[in-house]
């Protein structure tokens, strides 16, 4: 009984050279893209571009408003969807990186629900129990209340730092808007 199936076109060993010559091509793509991206083949390893198990956040569009509240659109795109990312500490640094604003784990608990715009419905920004929390992918702008009795003039230039709980920081350059 036949099951369907045809003869090659081709002969045994016109089949084996395909196979093999497919095969070295695979293995030489496989380790050439592992290397690029993470060393260890040829070269030594190297996080790469992006790491599926380190939580990166990218800031942008930082502003100080002209009550003293300073805000950035910050998204976490890149690390473990299985953990989310904590902030733990906020800082505004002036232009010599002196601190000039601060915010700790227990004020950015606090912070209420406004303060995050979140762009999308399930991955979001917010207050956790150690200060900001958020998913992977989410995204929003965080706006973080003036601390009382600093004041930014529109001239300083300036810099958001958001670390989380690792200790890696993240930052954004501000411009004033008043």
């Amino acid at each position: 009984m036949d099951g369907g199936s045809l003869p090659l076109p081709q002969s045994d060993r016109a089949f084996r050279t395909l196979a093999l010559t497919l095969f070295a091509f695979v293995a030489v793509y496989n380790v050439g893209t592992y290397s690029y991206f993470r060393g260890s083949v040829v070269t030594p390893f190297h996080g790469g571009p992006v790491s599926p198990t380190t939580h990166h956040l990218t800031m942008r569009e930082g502003k100080v408003l002209a009550d003293g509240q300073v805000s950035s659109h910050v998204y976490l795109d890149g690390g473990t969807p299985e953990a989310p990312a904590h902030v733990v500490d906020a800082t505004l640094l002036g232009p010599d990186h002196t601190v000039i604003e601060h915010w700790d784990a227990s004020a950015l608990a606090k912070l209420p629900k406004r303060a995050f715009a979140n762009d999308f419905a399930y991955n979001r920004f917010g207050a956790g129990p150690y200060g900001i929390r958020a998913s992977m992918g989410a995204a929003a702008t965080v706006t973080l209340p003036p601390v009382p009795h600093t004041n930014v003039s529109p001239e300083t230039l300036t810099t958001l730092r958001l670390t989380d709980v690792d200790g890696r920081s993240f930052t954004t350059k501000l411009e004033s808007v008043h």
